[in-house]
């Protein structure tokens, strides 16, 4: 058990060591908080929490009563899940993409005149 938890441990350190693998980790959790963030309070959160509550009701339920077809279909709906949220948040990446619009846009003052 102790040789396990060593080869875990320098495994972990290999990892963590790469700059690369650090700047992944980081990106990903800058992203992952930003879009919580821009989802917090919405629709949307009751949304994806919905859809999580079913994807691991039904994984539970497929694992323990040996349920390949259900098991089957959950795998397979992971793609057609990243579309379905892209049209279900659509109202927020909405938002988001217009504040992120007026942030870069400079000195727009909206007057309308070109």
């Amino acid at each position: 058990m102790g040789e396990l938890l060593a080869i875990i441990h320098s495994s972990i350190v290999v990892v963590l060591a790469d700059s690369r693998s650090m700047t992944d980790i980081l990106v990903s959790a800058g992203l992952l908080c930003g879009l919580a963030i821009l989802i917090r309070g919405t629709t949307g959160i009751t949304i994806l929490r919905g859809l999580a509550i079913v994807y691991l009701v039904g994984a539970v339920l497929a694992n323990v009563f040996g349920l390949t077809t259900v098991s089957w279909l959950l795998r397979n709906s992971v793609p057609l899940l990243s579309v379905a949220l892209v049209v279900l948040f659509a109202p927020e990446l909405r938002r988001a993409l217009e504040q992120v619009g007026r942030r870069g846009g400079g000195s727009d003052s909206g007057g309308g005149a070109a």
